[in-house]
């Protein structure tokens, strides 16, 4: 009895195998176009699926794609074409088409060539600016699987371009042929946004402070943690000597970044001259190299024996600082008290720069003229800091317009 259902279970099993072998056989003319793709020593279905994967993986797209960006309107802007997924390329062209409302900033100077990716296909471009097109082309090379970007372009959009317009980057006669032809290919096309201007005031205006060594150390995490201190201002040294940068600049200028606060920077003036103006601009830029800042970059004006000077003399003073700095690359604003902006600076100098107007214990700055920031008293009892600090107020979007103005360090890109 036991014999014999052992024997019905491998009759029953022979059957099922003889099922399977008869659907997934290989044909015997393709046994030798197949081989023995897995080394098992037999070929088989396994190998069939094997050299399936493969002319799959074979036939996948590749992906050419052109990168997004957005900036404002006269402003420049930077996009990339990158290749992903090379299974391998002989050679390569396409077009790429812009629209109207941009132009390439330098001509062919605008078009940067990876130095890596296809570099052995020595490729071409071909400039056509009055039908806004790029021309992108390889010499024929051996196999190439190289990925990443082929060439960086940059544009400047045109300074009427409207706000909300979508600038469209299209990929157009694409050719690309591998080691049996053409390749199959997904193309993405990139877009350039333009950008509404900042608004020049705030709706409401938002408040911080401004800080120095004489704060000593402090705990930036639970500094910005107080919900009156959104952005910081801090002082990056003092007179024209690099010895007189702030003890505290550096360290505080990494725990704010580090804190997420925004940050400006201020340098207080003993300049009596334009020519002492001039060097302490160049201290102060030294100083601040290689930071970013969202605020502007204050020239300090409230040295006593400054003040007692004629209103050309002191004028002079602050433009020669203040141009000076935006030669540099900085937005450069005014820090003085009301009552000597009033009395003491030009109205030329005033409407000239942005104004950071000191005022302390009123219910508005007596200052005549418009003005970003209004430091207007000092407070205790802030987490983080011991002793008190300088508050302000700041009615303008400063890192939008730093944005906008390219300043500071800060691009759109």
């Amino acid at each position: 009895m036991i014999r014999k259902h052992f024997m019905r279970r491998v009759a029953a099993v022979s059957a099922v195998m003889l099922a399977v072998t008869s659907v997934f056989a290989v044909p015997v003319s393709a046994e030798m176009e197949i081989g023995d793709r897995n080394g098992d020593g037999v070929v088989n279905v396994y190998d069939y699926i094997l050299i399936k994967r493969d002319s799959v993986e074979a036939c996948a797209p590749l992906t050419l794609a052109v990168s997004s960006a957005e900036s404002y309107a006269g402003k420049t802007v930077k996009v990339q074409v990158s290749i992903e997924d090379n299974p391998g390329c002989r050679n390569a062209s396409f077009i790429v088409r812009y629209p109207k409302e941009l132009t390439l900033l330098n001509g062919r100077d605008s078009v940067r060539l990876d130095e890596e990716c296809f570099c052995e296909a020595s490729p071409n471009i071909i400039l056509s600016e009055e039908n806004h097109s790029i021309l992108y082309m390889t010499n024929s090379i051996s196999l190439c699987a190289d990925n990443g970007r082929l060439m960086e372009l940059e544009f400047r959009i045109e300074k009427d371009t409207m706000p909300g317009t979508l600038c469209p980057i299209t990929l157009e006669m694409i050719n690309l042929r591998g080691e049996k032809g053409q390749l199959p290919k997904l193309t993405e096309r990139g877009k350039i946004r333009v950008l509404p201007p900042p608004a020049s005031r705030r709706s409401t205006a938002i408040k911080g402070a401004d800080v120095s060594q004489w704060q000593g150390d402090i705990d930036w995490e639970a500094f910005a943690s107080n919900s009156d201190i959104n952005y910081v201002m801090l002082r990056a040294g003092f007179g024209k000597a690099l010895k007189q940068e702030d003890k505290k600049f550096r360290k505080n200028y990494e725990g704010a970044k580090a804190a997420g606060l925004p940050v400006g920077a201020y340098w207080y003036s003993y300049a009596m001259t334009p020519a002492e103006a001039i060097l302490e601009a160049h201290t102060c830029a030294k100083v601040i190299e290689g930071c970013t800042f969202e605020y502007p970059v204050a020239f300090d004006f409230e040295e006593p024996k400054q003040l007692k000077l004629p209103v050309e003399k002191a004028s002079a003073i602050i433009d020669a600082f203040c141009k000076e700095m935006e030669s540099m690359g900085y937005y450069a604003t005014l820090y003085c008290s009301s009552f000597y902006l009033n009395h003491t600076v030009s109205q030329a100098v005033r409407q000239r720069y942005d104004v950071w107007v000191a005022h302390y214990n009123v219910a508005k700055p007596t200052y005549e003229g418009s003005y970003g920031m209004w430091q207007y008293g000092i407070e205790e009892g802030k987490a983080g800091v011991n002793g008190a600090v300088d508050m302000n107020y700041c009615y303008r979007d400063y890192p939008e317009i730093m944005r906008y103005a390219e300043r500071n360090g800060i691009t759109i890109n």
